[in-house]
């Protein structure tokens, strides 16, 4: 871990021999004062090179005789509602295709107009320039004029054209490939915020190192999955002690509420990811273990009963007696042994633990797990631990992290342990026949089969080849860890305690393995 942080930081201090376009000074927020020449924008694809899927036809109807007609395992009491399942079907694959091809055109165009907002703030400020030799008071009313047009004619407040315009220059002139991946249809809207968001806290040096590494592990990762991702890539360029951005992180907590529609709000409290985790994995545990005649979903169990533990004390229906909070820690084995430069420890949803609380959960757990993982791809391949029991499972959670369906990102612990190919069917009970999946889409891969539904293998090192029922081949590979200790904490605490005694001297806490 040591050696990726100095990598970055040589990455930094070489920088300046890196050929690179000038990209001028930050930016104002203003609608752009950069000097770059705005890019011509490309026309979208056109809906005619919409591609039309292969579907059923009357041919795939197969008479079983009796009166019964079949297609694939579907089976039907009649040709006519054979055909007519035929005909909703295809009519089903036609508009599942042009939604896919719409949301993709809709993606190309909204980043065709972020690059039109920019090139319309440089040329603002291009007008501006010509006409009072870079007077800034010129410029003011130069962008006040393009503001208050483009606002009376789209109908939109003056702040909100004026917003969108400074958004779309700031993107344009900070995270450009960011905008040309964009453009390309690579990424979406909701990749591109998760990027701007890691990359807050670094300089305009270590943004262009940052963005390209981030891109270059995009694949088919959601935005939430490249989140943990790209915080982590962040993390590398960042040379502030972690520990000192953990505590000033925590100082910000707070409790506030939002009104809502019909009289609800939303409570909200801030407060570390650690102490987040461990309230909503005890309030989880405990709605799931309410009585089958409860007809509440469970989001209304939740809120029920977090209300009914911070109003009354109690807790609701006796949901949380014997329920105990519990939140996954990993860290680096390096992080425990004191190396210097060694990676923060991070909870199962990636929320980073400073070091002094992840050594005070490290000195109560009774067992450790040790992950040994492969040098190139960094994914787990072996574990131990000093109580083996269910190493096999602490294995395949410790490999896999999040729910291995494509897209999904539920954290491990909560998720089920799924065998690639059926143990009815042969399948072996072993690491590389294992993957979790979460119960709604474990329940969905077995539900419809392999017929109907999704299929999946399994490749070396866990990584998972999905193929949609429409025949699309999709790979979800699991994320590189540290060779790292994995334990179980079951009593939330605060992790800065005033005046508190040395971590290493507090009475141990209740832990155990998952």
């Amino acid at each position: 871990m040591q050696n990726d942080a100095n990598s970055a930081e040589d990455r930094d201090e070489s920088e300046g021999q890196r050929d690179e376009p000038n990209r001028g000074d930050e930016h104002n927020r203003g609608l752009g004062h950069s000097d770059a020449t705005p890019q011509p924008v490309a026309p979208p694809p056109a809906l005619a090179q919409l591609a039309t899927p292969q579907s059923l036809t009357e041919a795939d109807i197969v008479d079983e005789g009796s009166g019964r007609f079949t297609v694939g395992d579907c089976c039907f009491d009649s040709f006519d509602d054979a055909r007519a399942f035929i005909d909703a079907r295809r009519a089903l694959d036609q508009e599942l295709s042009n939604v896919v091809a719409f949301e993709q055109l809709v993606e190309r165009q909204e980043a065709m107009l972020t690059r039109m907002r920019s090139n319309a703030a440089l040329l603002t400020a291009e007008v501006a320039r010509l006409q009072s030799g870079g007077l800034s008071m010129n410029h003011e009313t130069e962008e006040q004029l393009v503001t208050s047009t483009v606002a009376s004619v789209l109908q939109k407040s003056e702040q909100t054209v004026c917003g969108r315009i400074s958004e779309a220059a700031l993107l344009a002139e900070q995270y450009p490939a960011t905008l040309d991946a964009w453009s390309a249809g690579r990424i979406h809207r909701g990749h591109v915020r998760v990027i701007q968001r890691a990359g807050e806290a670094l300089t305009e040096r270590q943004r262009p190192w940052f963005e390209q590494e981030v891109l270059d592990v995009v694949g088919h990762r959601t935005p939430s999955q490249l989140a943990r991702v790209s915080a982590r890539i962040a993390r590398r360029f960042q040379h502030r002690d972690p520990d000192e951005i953990a505590k000033e992180a925590f100082a910000d907590r707070a409790v506030w509420i939002e009104e809502q529609r019909g009289g609800m709000a939303h409570l909200v409290i801030k407060t570390s990811g650690l102490l987040a985790e461990a309230a909503l994995n005890r309030l989880t545990e405990a709605a799931r273990s309410a009585s089958a005649d409860d007809v509440r979903r469970m989001p209304q169990r939740l809120s029920d009963t977090a209300m009914a533990a911070l109003i009354t004390g109690t807790c609701d229906a006796g949901l949380l007696e014997g329920v105990t909070a519990k939140v996954h820690v990993t860290m680096p084995a390096t992080l425990v042994t004191g190396v210097a430069g060694a990676q923060q420890a991070e909870t199962a949803g990636g929320a980073l633990i400073d070091t002094a609380t992840a050594l005070r959960l490290a000195g109560g757990a009774p067992s450790w797990v040790r992950l040994f993982t492969d040098p190139a791809s960094g994914v787990a391949v072996t574990a131990d631990v000093y109580q083996p029991t269910a190493s096999l499972r602490r294995l395949i959670v410790a490999r896999d992290q999040t729910c291995r369906f494509v897209g999904c990102s539920r954290a491990a612990m909560h998720c089920d342990v799924d065998h690639t190919q059926a143990w009815k069917d042969g399948g072996r009970t072993v690491a590389d026949n294992l993957e979790v999946l979460c119960r709604h889409h474990h329940t969905l891969k077995h539900r419809l089969g392999p017929n109907r539904g999704w299929r999946v293998q399994q490749l070396p090192n866990g990584t998972l080849e999905w193929t949609s029922p429409d025949g699309t081949v999709r790979r979800v590979e699991p994320e590189p860890v540290a060779t790292a200790i994995i334990i179980e904490s079951e009593q939330a605490h605060d992790p800065y305690p005033p005046d508190g005694p040395d971590p290493w001297n507090d009475p141990p806490l209740e832990t155990e393995l998952f």
